[in-house]
């Protein structure tokens, strides 16, 4: 028993609360969006897709940490790998993604 619930009842509802949280995140980038006119971003036929990429990526981080957390004895160790492991890969795949533009626009010339 974990705070007096069963463990099952204890992850899903932290699981819920990490997402409300998320969700209150993502509020903020699309009135940001909106705040800023990224017309790429906000036009008609994109804002939907965007909110779903950002939907369904809360959703896959945040069970994807729960899952690797069991593999750490201390929070704080878990919570330093995640910080870290989040920032390393979203800085190479922004990376990545700037370099192939820069080779695609390379290739045109």
């Amino acid at each position: 028993m974990v705070s007096g619930v069963t463990p099952y009842v204890y992850w899903l509802s932290m699981l819920i609360w990490d997402y409300a949280c998320f969700l209150f995140s993502v509020g903020i980038m699309i009135i940001l969006l909106y705040a800023f006119d990224i017309s790429d971003l906000i036009a008609d036929d994109t804002i939907g897709t965007i909110v779903a990429l950002l939907l369904a990526w809360g959703s896959a981080h945040a069970s994807f940490s729960y899952c690797y957390s069991f593999l750490f004895s201390s929070p704080l160790t878990n919570l330093g790998f995640t910080i870290f492991m989040s920032f390393i890969l979203g800085y190479l795949a922004s990376l990545v993604v700037y370099i192939l533009g820069l080779v695609k626009q390379l290739l045109k010339d």
